[in-house]
């Protein structure tokens, strides 16, 4: 019995096996083909790269692509990393890291003690690659603190303060409460690097004399912001551009506001600080000053993969399409009902005044007035009884139900008169004669007028 079972058993399990395992000799059946990867796939499979400054195109693309969050956070990882390849050996080591796994990492601690050093960094960078430069020659007052020329005194080119605050007050700023801004300074940042950079507001900090430059609390800072005039764009490589500084008074200093920061600037002891890492759109404008090498890179990506196929949202782009296509479709026909609605009131205009002329030829003025009166009266009254039911609190204190009212009673009134008038006229040839040479009196006059005019004005 056992040997039976057995012998059943090593029959099933050969059975088992035969089918399972394909025979080694002969052609194999055929790969099933690898279902194509969309562009967004392809961009996240895509290595961060060494440096990571090489893929700061790769979040526009993302956006193109109508993949916004997932740009933003490879936008901040990016930048991240790039800061950190750009400080001393340990802080960035390069990997075989995917574009998809720094998306992911954002939220990590490893990605959360970067940021905790990011801003430093990123100050640390603006420290070496940006000079800061005062004006040397007189320049024009900015518009933006334009309507206090008569207020301010020129402490030196560039450099202007309100007259209480050429000199810096002794007393102390009340705690917790921002000074108001007292001098203005306009500076020049040159951009001594060899990449870009994107640089929004930020803070123009003054140095103890007798401090390390990256550890010391600053004396005194004014807030810089791009001048009116000057267009918003990446400071290019050996490139310069101006900002307009504000700051409060200097407490307590021996010299003027301008001599105070010709004296600094010189020294070394001018500091720039920006929290621009802080905000989406500022990290937007960095990511892509630094992308600008590798636009022609991201041009022909974009072209190559255009099609919503390609890019995996045909069913969006179809749902768009017949949206619009919806819009359009209904201001056609809103188009359409007020054409119609324009034509039936001409039309009722042009066959009413056939039957007041047939009236007044046939039987008599006076019974086409009647019958006008009647024909203008039977709406008049529905609409001054409309009128009167209306809320005038809601019609802006009755400045439309009185002129609505109003018409409905001058209507019925004033238009028979005026249209047995305007049939006598053309009925009678002398009325006609002398109403035409009337009209043609006005329009001359008016057309000699404008001729003096215009000739008046090419004389003088």
């Amino acid at each position: 019995m056992l040997r039976r079972f057995m012998l059943v058993l090593a029959l099933g399990l050969g059975c088992t096996l035969a089918v399972a395992d394909p025979p080694r000799s002969g052609a194999r059946p055929p790969a099933a083909p690898r279902a194509e990867i969309p562009p967004v796939q392809d961009i996240l499979n895509m290595p961060v790269g060494d440096p990571p400054v090489e893929s700061m195109h790769w979040p526009q693309a993302l956006e193109a692509l109508g993949r916004p969050r997932e740009a933003a956070a490879l936008r901040q990882a990016l930048l991240l990393r790039w800061l950190a390849s750009l400080q001393p050996a340990g802080n960035f080591a390069p990997t075989t890291e995917t574009l998809g796994q720094a998306i992911e990492s954002v939220g990590s601690p490893d990605s959360t003690a970067r940021a905790r050093d990011a801003k430093a960094w990123w100050n640390a960078l603006l420290a070496r690659q940006l000079r800061i430069a005062l004006p040397e020659a007189s320049v024009p007052l900015p518009d933006e603190i334009g309507s206090l020329q008569e207020r301010l005194v020129t402490l030196r080119p560039g450099v202007w303060a309100l007259r209480d605050n050429a000199r810096a007050p002794t007393a102390n700023p009340t705690p917790g409460v921002a000074p108001a801004p007292g001098v203005f300074a306009l500076v020049e940042l040159h951009n001594t690097g060899s990449r870009a950079l994107a640089l929004g507001p930020f803070d123009l900090e003054l140095l103890p004399q007798r401090a390390a430059a990256q550890a010391a609390t600053p004396a005194w800072s004014m807030a810089c912001e791009t001048p009116r005039y000057q267009a918003k764009a990446p400071l290019a490589p050996n490139q310069a551009q101006p900002y307009l500084c504000r700051g409060p008074a200097l407490q307590g200093a021996a010299e003027d506001a301008g001599a105070v920061l010709l004296a600094a600037q010189q020294q070394g002891r001018l500091r720039i600080r920006s929290d621009a890492l802080d905000r989406e759109s500022e990290r937007s404008a960095i990511a892509t000053a630094l992308a600008q090498p590798r636009q022609d890179a991201l041009r022909s990506f974009l072209a190559a993969n255009a099609s919503c196929e390609q890019r995996g949202n045909c069913a969006a782009q179809a749902r768009e399409a017949r949206a619009r296509a919806a819009k359009a479709a209904s201001a056609n026909q809103a188009r359409e009902r007020e054409r119609w609605i324009a034509l039936k009131w001409w039309g009722a205009i042009l066959a009413g005044a056939a039957v007041y002329v047939a009236m007044a030829r046939y039987i008599s003025v006076a019974a086409a007035s009647v019958a006008l009166f009647i024909a203008l009266a039977i709406p008049a009254y529905q609409v001054f009884q409309s009128a009167r039911t209306m809320n005038t609190a809601d019609n802006w204190g009755g400045f439309v139900v009185i002129p609505m009212m109003g018409l409905a009673i001058l209507v019925p009134i004033v238009v028979p008169p005026i249209a047995a008038w305007i049939y006598r006229t053309a009925a009678n040839r002398q009325d006609r004669r002398r109403t035409l040479q009337t009209i043609g009196y006005v329009v001359v006059t008016v057309l000699a007028i404008a001729l003096i005019n215009r000739i008046l004005d090419l004389l003088f």
